[in-house]
């Protein structure tokens, strides 16, 4: 979570955190959402792309660059 914030503020990029049973989501605008999980000790990200504009082609990016472990998927896990 605190990459993905990090890299938010680096664009300023403004963003809606809600909590979910399983982690938090991260909303972006134009239907563009993160969701942040943490089950069993690890952590997965997984990216909802909505509406792009050259603003905001950062926020998949940034989720790869803060799971690079399968860097082909919008589902990109690491281990804590």
């Amino acid at each position: 979570m605190q990459c993905i914030a990090e890299e938010a503020r680096k664009h300023d990029a403004r963003f809606q955190q809600t909590s979910i049973p399983q982690g938090v989501m991260l909303e972006f605008g134009d239907s563009n959402v993160i969701k942040v999980r943490y089950d069993n000790g690890e952590t997965t990200y997984r990216y909802y792309p909505g509406v792009r504009h050259a603003s905001n082609l950062w926020i998949e990016g940034a989720g790869k660059k803060c799971a690079p472990s399968d860097p082909t998927s919008h589902d990109a896990q690491t281990q804590k």
